[in-house]
């Protein structure tokens, strides 16, 4: 008789699918992933910048603006053209209206129906009428009213940030 042999049966191997190695390497890139979007929105909230009221904004370009540096007739008209640029906006927002599509003078008389204050509109007329005294005067004369003209505004910014409703 013929000896059968049988030879030994392996069982199926099975490993789950968390075992594999593919599985794994896709967990581990999701979680990467994930980390990476976190520490993003966490870095993002942190350097957010907060956003300014407008009379800290109106403040600091005003202090980047240095009469020293405008010298000349061009120069000159420059400055004031960025002073009346930079307080416009500022009145603009502070009053809720559009002064910065409009002349000088129309601001002016814009601002007379918001503004209660007569000293106020005098130092902004006075302001103003600097561009006048750009085109016409000395260098010497002019220096000294682009410098009066300069803290005059930072003047008036600080004066009527204390009366704005913080929000």
């Amino acid at each position: 008789m013929k000896s059968i042999r049988i030879y030994e049966l392996y069982d199926l191997w099975y490993q789950p699918f968390w075992l594999h190695c593919m599985f794994l390497f896709v967990i581990g890139a999701i979680l990467i992933f994930v980390i990476g979007i976190v520490i993003w929105m966490i870095y993002k909230k942190k350097n957010i910048k907060k956003k300014l009221p407008p009379w800290d904004k109106a403040l600091r370009n005003l202090e980047r603006l240095k009469p020293e540096h405008f010298e000349g007739y061009e120069r000159r008209k420059e400055f004031y053209i960025e002073l009346t640029r930079i307080l416009k906006t500022y009145l603009s927002i502070r009053y809720s209206i559009d002064l910065l599509d409009k002349t000088d003078y129309e601001s002016l008389k814009n601002l007379q129906r918001c503004i209660g204050s007569s000293l106020l509109l005098e130092k902004l007329e006075t302001i103003i009428s600097g561009a006048v005294w750009a085109k016409f005067a000395p260098q010497d004369i002019i220096q000294q009213k682009m410098t009066e003209h300069l803290s005059e505004t930072i003047l008036i910014v600080k004066s009527t940030k204390s009366s704005h409703v913080n929000t």
